[in-house]
């Protein structure tokens, strides 16, 4: 019954529409994520968007199916480009959660081509760590896990099997910065994230990415990036997104 069902369907859709990419384009995207390239992997996207038979009656539901597709395929590419499968799991988690609460195909498309985008530039970023030793990869993933929760150089020495104080001045070395300059760092960049892309108080990602007060948050974001984060939001914030 299967096999006939599936017969069916492939003749069926051979008339209607004979608009498919083959699994080498498919390939050649993956690719873009894979090597870190953001922009050449939305445009591959988009172009094969124009190759893909309706998967469903609805525009609504083709682009919810897209949207999860392109996720779980990049960020599998997004692991294989050496991404750690931790983060790659949060930003799948996190565009999953955000496509659920879209209301139209056009903001489904959004945050698709937005998922597409994150996974790419993520690996991308790799690039800036690679000079790393072990210890220092070891710590900065260490901070990538506990960045919400108070860091102490301890905790990171007994945790990587290292003396701390020979951590502290060979992280130094390797990184450019101290460790608890890329603690702040990091959740810096996790805030600018969150201004960019939610709706969410000020005050509220201050605490989420455990920065004490708004105040020191202000002075450290501004610090980092530039500008305020009331001044960030208003300049990279989208009404698209944070509307979602």
């Amino acid at each position: 019954m299967v096999q006939n069902e599936l017969r069916d369907f492939t003749i069926k859709n051979e008339i209607e529409d004979d608009t498919y990419h083959s699994y080498s384009e498919e390939k050649k995207m993956l690719q873009q994520v894979r090597e870190g390239h953001p922009d050449e992997a939305v445009e591959y996207h988009m172009e094969m968007d124009k190759k893909v038979a309706a998967l469903s009656k609805s525009e609504y539901e083709h682009w919810k199916i897209m949207t999860v597709m392109a996720v779980t395929l990049c960020c599998r590419a997004a692991i294989e480009g050496g991404l750690s499968p931790m983060e790659a799991y949060s930003l799948s988690g996190y565009y999953i959660r955000k496509m659920n609460c879209c209301n139209t195909a056009e903001s489904l498309k959004n945050w698709r081509n937005q998922a597409v985008r994150h996974f790419a530039q993520s690996v991308a970023d790799l690039e800036e760590i690679k000079g790393d030793g072990d210890y220092t990869r070891q710590t900065k993933d260490y901070i990538a896990r506990h960045y919400r929760e108070k860091i102490y150089l301890a905790d990171i020495a007994d945790a990587i099997n290292i003396n701390q104080t020979y951590l502290s001045k060979l992280f130094a070395r390797e990184a450019g910065m101290t460790i608890q300059e890329y603690i702040c760092k990091v959740r810096v960049e996790r805030a600018a994230n969150l201004l960019r892309y939610s709706d969410e108080e000020i005050a509220t990602i201050a605490l989420y990415v455990n920065f004490p007060s708004q105040s020191y948050f202000g002075k450290m974001f501004r610090k980092y990036m530039g500008l305020t984060p009331l001044e960030y939001r208003k300049k990279y914030g989208t009404a698209e997104y944070t509307s979602a």
